[in-house]
């Protein structure tokens, strides 16, 4: 193979990455599966191993250094309803279209019962909603 090819390979690759927009997904991303009623937070870009909490929580690991690059929240509409059931008040933060998770991550910290080690999980994944100031895009109607 000449030289010329490989420079030629080489353009070629670099003018198709520059169509290509830097970011295709921006980070921290949060996903709503609403047939599997769960949502995903995305808040980087990395390779993770899952760390199931609950029924409720995983976190997500990054494989080298072991941050948290994320986590999903299962069962999140079923739960709001539930939580809207014990304490009416809190349809107030569960309504208008954008659910901020750590309200959510909150109230299930307040249910949760006899589980100390998930404490700390769930009181880092809320901080890290709060700072990062996610959203799901999801509503709960008012009754």
């Amino acid at each position: 193979m000449a030289n010329n090819d490989i420079s030629l390979d080489d353009a070629f690759g670099r003018h198709v990455m520059s169509l290509v927009p830097a970011t295709l997904q921006p980070y921290p991303s949060v996903h709503v599966n609403e047939d599997g009623d769960c949502i995903e937070i995305l808040l980087e870009n990395e390779s993770y191993r899952a760390h199931r909490v609950d029924d409720f929580l995983t976190v997500y690991y990054e494989r080298s250094e072991g941050r948290m690059v994320g986590f999903l929240i299962k069962g999140a509409r079923a739960f709001a309803e539930k939580v809207i059931e014990r304490s009416p008040g809190f349809r107030a933060e569960f309504c208008g279209g954008n659910l901020r998770l750590e309200y959510l991550i909150s109230a299930a910290m307040w249910l949760k019962s006899g589980e100390p080690q998930g404490f700390e999980i769930y009181m880092k994944v809320r901080t890290l909603a709060e700072a990062t100031k996610l959203k799901a895009p999801m509503t709960l109607e008012p009754a």
